[in-house]
């Protein structure tokens, strides 16, 4: 899927900026000696993460459906005030919140998530972080920011953007489960970045965001 792909919505007047990251079509990875990850000094993937990486959430987690077995469980959260969308969903986009309560200028501040399968197109989840990234760059973002972190223990990174006069935050991680590699990109958008209620909620759906692949989940959680 073109990483330019337009996606709109009549969800609640929802209207999506174009998705930068997340909607990407990789023709190679990159080298590992000009890594990114590696520059930033992002954590190398742990041999063994389970579901007890996530951090507790005391926010309502959304536990969005899978389009095939094998895929990561992906919980996106919740916070009030925020309402769950099904409508958009394909086999790259999994589901989308959105607060229409903050709604102004014409735009609605939302939540997306992304999953793609990159087995076989990237070596690792470094590079899988890195090739969403590239792809980005490659097709007009200009990244403001990056900052390595973790997702559920999985390597991760934060990236800011502006994208048609949006404010964009995007967080981006990627996990191997055996054979397979995932990448999940989480985007939060609005037009009035300032918002203190936006950038609270902003920070709880980032912070609480869960990937979890299927050899990790922990039953007893």
């Amino acid at each position: 899927m073109n990483i330019n792909a337009r996606l709109f919505s009549a969800f609640g007047g929802v209207v999506l900026a174009t998705v930068a990251v997340g909607c990407s079509s990789h023709q190679a990875a990159p080298d590992a000696s000009t890594s990114a990850a590696a520059s930033t000094g992002a954590p190398a993937s742990p041999a063994v993460v389970s579901a007890a990486e996530c951090k507790a959430s005391d926010v309502k987690l959304t536990i969005l459906d899978s389009k095939a077995a094998g895929e990561p469980t992906l919980e996106l959260p919740t916070p009030p005030g925020w309402e769950y969308s099904a409508s958009m969903n394909s086999p790259i986009l999994r589901g989308l919140v959105a607060n229409n309560g903050l709604r102004a200028n014409g735009f609605t501040p939302n939540a997306v998530v992304t999953l793609e399968d990159l087995t076989g197109k990237v070596d690792n989840a470094e590079q899988g972080i890195d090739a969403e990234i590239a792809d980005a760059a490659q097709n007009g973002v200009t990244v403001a920011s990056r900052t390595p972190g973790t997702v559920c223990g999985h390597p991760s990174a934060t990236i800011t953007y502006t994208l048609r006069g949006h404010s964009v935050t995007a967080l981006v991680t990627a996990a191997a489960d055996g054979q397979k590699l995932w990448a999940a990109t989480l985007t939060v958008q609005t037009n009035e970045p300032d918002n203190p209620t936006y950038i609270a909620d902003k920070q709880t759906i980032l912070n609480n965001f869960h990937v979890i692949l299927p050899s990790h989940d922990d039953k007893n959680r």
